[in-house]
């Protein structure tokens, strides 16, 4: 049924079976005017429109109360403020160890030993694992977007994380305690393969991309200019990083070639004895000027 109240139009829209209630639809008259010069398609459109509406509010609230947890253990929402912070701490904590684990294992650092390097490898060691340890509890605690709605139900949640992240987390989790676990045996300690695993906790470079498509997601209402910034920011940081690898890992080359017994390149340069900064000075100096005929 059609009624025209004031500059208004009205319409009834066709109610399901089991449902109580008037569903109206209201339209401006200059609404009603551009729909009869039209043709009856445009009004159509409109009201089929606005029952997709309706039955995805009833989605979300379906959703919403099936999913809802108690108060005391409710799930956080993916873009809240405390999670965003969080998400940048762990981002912050991936290219800390990007940074420093390629440097302890191309100067052989000993967390074990009294020193400054050494210290600052353990500690960061340690508070990486009890980082990740909290995080990996925060994620069954963290609402997650099934088919475009936001479930905040916990076994919804758990078993979205099941099928993403939960086995890649758990794995570089245990891996830490194992290396944990080893490094406190004076015996193992020395074992070369130790070092190996210290260098698998850089798989969680991975993980950035979830800090990067939040962020984007915010910018894309109103801000697109944020997305242009983040995505030069992510070239530019995994630039370096690459670099930063390749360096450790040509001095890493020399040190080998050279305990070996064999003149590796540091040899040559006479940089065997000078202090570390300068000698990853030398390395990246070969890593970035081309060679010389």
């Amino acid at each position: 049924s059609q009624s025209n109240q004031g500059d208004h139009f009205t319409g009834r829209l066709p109610r399901r079976a089991g449902e109580e209630g008037t569903n109206e639809l209201r339209m401006k008259g200059s609404w009603l005017a551009l729909s009869t010069v039209a043709g009856p398609a445009v009004l159509d459109g409109l009201v089929r429109h606005s029952a997709a509406a309706r039955d995805s509010m009833n989605l979300k609230r379906r959703v919403a109360i099936s999913s809802s947890g108690t108060k005391l253990c409710k799930a956080l929402h993916p873009h809240s403020g405390f999670r965003i912070v969080w998400d940048m701490f762990g981002s912050a904590s991936v290219l800390w160890d990007a940074l420093l684990l390629p440097v302890a294992l191309a100067w052989q650092v000993d967390p074990s030993v009294e020193s400054a390097g050494g210290i600052l490898v353990g500690l960061s060691a340690w508070l990486s694992m009890f980082f990740w340890i909290a995080d990996f509890i925060l994620g069954f605690n963290t609402g997650v977007y099934i088919h475009g709605a936001l479930v905040t139900g916990h076994r919804a949640i758990a078993k979205q994380y099941l099928c993403s992240w939960l086995i890649f987390d758990l794995g570089l989790i245990l891996l830490d305690v194992m290396l944990m676990v080893l490094d406190s045996i004076p015996e193992l300690r020395v074992l070369k393969f130790l070092r190996l695993f210290r260098a698998a906790r850089l798989l969680r470079l991975m993980k950035m991309s979830r800090l990067s498509g939040i962020i984007e997601e915010h910018a894309a209402t109103g801000k697109p200019w944020i997305i242009l910034a983040v995505a030069i920011g992510k070239t530019l940081i995994a630039m370096l990083l690459i670099a930063h690898c390749i360096t450790c890992s040509w001095f890493w080359l020399g040190r080998a070639v050279g305990e070996g017994g064999q003149t590796s390149w540091i040899h040559l340069v006479n940089a065997q004895d000078v202090p570390g900064w300068v000698q990853y000075v030398h390395s990246f100096g070969w890593v970035v000027n081309p060679p010389s005929p």
